[in-house]
């Protein structure tokens, strides 16, 4: 049965240890100057959004996971009848995006900007996949009067500008919470020498081994690469399933935070693996669990 990481979303105070590793983190996005609505619209008595404050935490996306949005930024305009947002979903370069939900609800989108079905004319969207050189989201550099500039590119960040026109009867609980169903980080496969997105499970652990930003950096140089490749080969074993089909023995999908020890995010990525990261005889090892034969001293 294939074991796949559930979704964690830890918010947590960060540590005195990872203080400057954090102040990197906040840097990704220039605070710009929040609104001056104090964060709430409010356009009728009957009518009023409350807006979440940004978190420092940073949402780290393995295969494919359901993401909590992170509202780092939001404006009014077109007289307060336009609330524009910027949604963090990742503190990295994503694969791409698919499902929006609105709470439990999927909102359909046409891949052009719009959303569709009771949301069109309501809701207007643009995503961004966090690459390092990426610029600002340039009709909100436009519309928002210097609040968002083109200093305000989120370099290495994965995050959507979405636009709620305002309707009292799609919105009349308040802003809602916001997912998105995200193919995360790439990784590197030394079985191809290429690097794309991927769900294995021990290409996982070494991406987090290797990452510089939240992970420790090690080098692909400094890990058993066969052993690697015997761990990918062992996830991507196809397993029978009882009602027909198959599925893959181990994968990764699911969302660390840049608030949790690395080690603490290392135990849980190896769990879905029920596997080892060893340093062995001067290079880190990763093993997925399997069967081995085992091997008799001949007389």
């Amino acid at each position: 049965m294939a074991i796949t990481i559930t979704s964690i979303l830890i918010s947590i105070a960060v540590s005195a240890a990872l203080s400057v590793g954090m102040r990197l983190i906040s840097s990704l996005f220039a605070k710009p100057q929040q609104a001056s609505y104090g964060g709430q619209l409010q356009r009728d008595p009957g009518t009023q959004l409350t807006l979440p404050r940004a978190a420092d935490a940073k949402n780290i996306v393995f295969g494919k996971a359901r993401v909590a949005g992170n509202i780092v930024f939001w404006c009014t305009t077109s007289n307060n009848r336009v609330l524009n947002l910027i949604v963090e979903w990742a503190g990295h370069e994503i694969d791409g995006y698919e499902e929006l939900y609105f709470g439990d609800e999927v909102v359909p989108l046409d891949g052009a900007g719009h959303a569709l079905g009771k949301w069109q004319n309501y809701v207007f969207y643009g995503d961004l996949l966090g690459t390092e050189d990426q610029a600002a989201w340039g009709f909100l550099t436009q519309i928002s009067g210097g609040k968002w500039t083109a200093s305000h590119r989120g370099a290495g960040v994965a995050y959507s500008y979405i636009a709620l026109h305002r309707n009292p009867g799609l919105f009349s609980q308040g802003l809602p919470n916001m997912w998105r169903v995200v193919r995360g980080r790439k990784v590197y496969d030394p079985r191809t020498g290429t690097t794309g997105w991927s769900d294995n499970w021990a290409l996982a652990v070494a991406a987090w081994l290797n990452d510089s930003k939240y992970g420790r950096g090690i080098s692909y140089d400094d890990m058993d690469l066969d052993a690697l490749e015997t761990a990918a080969n062992v996830c991507d074993e196809a397993i029978p399933l009882k009602e027909g089909g198959t599925e893959k023995r181990y994968t990764a999908s699911g969302v660390l935070t840049s608030d949790t020890p690395f080690l603490d995010n290392l135990e849980k990525l190896l769990s879905a693996g029920v596997g080892k990261a060893m340093f062995i005889g001067g290079k880190w090892t990763i093993k997925a669990a399997a069967w081995e034969e085992p091997q008799f001293p001949s007389f």
